[in-house]
């Protein structure tokens, strides 16, 4: 265990060139990405979890975004190259211009900005939130020495990455890297950071069979795990990869035969692959509360009208929340009473659900626009403008940059099969929607209540053109 402590490749004070690369790149644990990341001190919104990072600062989005692209100029296709790479430090020059970019930015924060109490927009952690590295300040050469090390540590972690997922024989990521991880065998003679016994409660948790009380939380949660087995249509395949990765969030998935590509929305690109799955036990008492839930949500959503004043709306970042939420509503009762459903809409239920189906990939494209710009279409304020390397540094890279336009591209397509700007179509769409909502809601007046609601709602989520570069 001491001889372990003395080589730690992401602590202050232990880690060295040689530390790393004998403990982590010869090893190549992509679990070390969450360690170096706190081991910085970025703060990040989803710490803890998995997916990809979602940082708290700007600053570090920038930085992580070039750490990326620079990893793609790695000799990624061979780890005896990346090996070979790290020994002759290959990118520490690269690094130091990084630091040089950003460093004052990130790290030139006094303690005392850097604490919650003090500010709420802290954009690094402190000792008090159990940061590997401590507290790191970028007027002290030591320190930047470390930051340097580390970034170039994360950078050859992302490279890596690359070389398992795309590169890499199938064996490679199962068993042929020995791995300090929870493998009986193992267990006592491998190494590991410090702070690897705290991963453990997190992974017993993810598997343990939640109770009935908890499956009405849970569900909102799963449900974004449903969606990536659901949605088949291009622009719903690409919003997942923009807003749902691994923690290696921004390596490209391994190419795989293309899938079948719809003209137009077809009942299969809705369903479930495993509909049994998503029918697991939601007790009836949670979805008689979801679907109360969803009639209150629903009027709040569309009727703004019935305000006194749009001074009395919410910030863009609570209507952003309350859209959300409304969405994961909808999806969630759309699996778990399907069958109901079907009864209740009879001979139009495939045609309302992929009406119902393309209006939330439309409006979840919005959102990804209101996540990144920080306003809401309802909000009544100016569609913003930026140049293509503004987009770059809001969405996190060149790449992800490109997968984001090209998705809202897609439901800018979506978006023209249900409101074209024909009053026809406007209405037709907004009577299946409000059908389908008044058979969840079990709630018939919604069906006269809403289409009217449903048309001035559109006519605001068209005004976003899903193409903001100037």
């Amino acid at each position: 265990m001491r001889a372990a402590s003395l080589m730690d490749p992401v602590t202050y004070g232990k880690a060295n060139l040689q530390v790393i690369f004998e403990k982590s790149i010869n090893r190549s644990w992509d679990h070390y990405n969450q360690h170096i990341r706190r081991a910085l001190g970025f703060r990040e919104m989803n710490a803890g979890g998995r997916g990809k990072p979602v940082f708290v600062s700007k600053n570090v989005d920038r930085l992580y975004a070039e750490l990326d692209d620079m990893a793609q100029k790695l000799p990624n296709h061979s780890h005896e190259e990346l090996k070979r790479a790290w020994e002759k430090q290959t990118y520490t020059k690269d690094i130091k211009r990084l630091i040089d970019s950003h460093g004052e930015q990130i790290w030139g924060d006094s303690l005392e900005d850097r604490k919650l109490s003090s500010n709420p927009k802290s954009q690094l952690l402190t000792a008090e939130d159990g940061s590997e590295a401590g507290n790191l300040f970028y007027e002290y050469e030591r320190h930047r020495k470390f930051i340097a090390l580390q970034l170039e540590h994360l950078l050859f972690m992302k490279a890596i990455a690359v070389y398992h997922n795309y590169h890499g024989p199938p064996a490679s990521r199962a068993a042929a890297e020995p791995r300090p991880v929870f493998a009986r065998s193992t267990r006592a003679k491998a190494s590991k950071p410090q702070r690897l016994s705290s991963l453990v409660p997190r992974y017993i948790v993810t598997f343990r069979l939640p109770s009935d009380k908890l499956q009405a939380v849970l569900c909102r949660t799963s449900e974004r795990i449903a969606d990536m087995k659901r949605v088949r249509d291009a622009a719903g395949r690409l919003l997942n990869e923009a807003i749902d990765e691994s923690d290696e969030e921004w390596t490209p998935k391994k190419r795989r035969r293309p899938s079948k590509r719809y003209s137009r929305f077809n009942a299969s690109d809705v369903t479930d692959d495993n509909p049994s799955a998503s029918k697991q036990s939601v007790s009836e008492e949670d979805k008689r509360i979801m679907r109360m839930d969803l009639g209150i949500s629903l009027y709040g959503e569309l009727c703004h009208e019935d305000d006194e004043s749009h001074d009395k709306l919410p910030d863009a970042n609570s209507m952003l929340v309350a859209s959300k939420r409304l969405d994961k509503i909808i999806q969630t009762l759309r699996r778990q009473d399907e069958d109901k459903l079907r009864i209740a809409l009879g001979d139009s239920f495939e045609h309302a659900t992929r009406i119902l189906d393309g209006w939330l990939s439309w409006r979840e494209g919005c959102w990804i626009l209101s996540d990144a710009t920080g306003i809401h279409p309802f909000g009544g304020q100016p569609t913003p403008r930026f140049t293509v390397e503004q987009w770059k540094n809001m969405l996190g890279g060149g790449e992800k940059c490109r997968i984001i336009h090209r998705t809202l591209l897609k439901c800018g397509q979506i978006a023209l099969r249900i409101h074209d700007g024909k009053d026809k179509t406007a209405l037709s769409t907004a009577n299946s929607l409000a059908r389908v909502f008044a058979a969840m809601a079990e709630s018939p007046m919604l069906i006269e209540s809403l289409p009217e609601h449903i048309i001035s709602h559109n006519k605001l989520l068209s005004s976003w053109k899903m193409d903001f570069w100037v």
